[in-house]
């Protein structure tokens, strides 16, 4: 609740998301994955999508870290990577939306 108004630009909400057990793994494993791709099929381009309920926190840290090591991968890969926040600046939702049903 404390950091509902930040985002997963915000260092503190980016640390607390990646301190999620398995976040790190999660990063790294889909970064490489990325990266075989790139390296293999060698496509003009390819996106890697991350999401969560409100687009404002854990996928923009997840995307954060992502773009972070493929950024490292394409220096040996010669390929750009670009980093896109769809929905980050969309309003904060209402903790009716984070509910559980029923």
């Amino acid at each position: 609740p404390a950091m509902r108004h930040l985002t997963g630009l915000d260092d503190r909400v980016h640390d607390h998301v990646m301190a999620t057990p398995g976040a790190r793994l999660l990063a790294h494993n889909t970064a490489l994955a990325a990266h075989v791709l790139m390296d293999e099929a060698r496509p003009e381009l390819l996106t890697v999508a991350t999401g969560c309920v409100g687009g404002r926190h854990r996928a923009v840290s997840m995307a954060r870290a992502v773009a972070c090591l493929l950024g490292e991968y394409s220096r040996a890969g010669g390929y750009g990577v670009e980093l896109v926040h769809r929905d980050v600046e969309r309003p904060v939702l209402s903790s009716r939306t984070h509910a559980q049903p029923g």
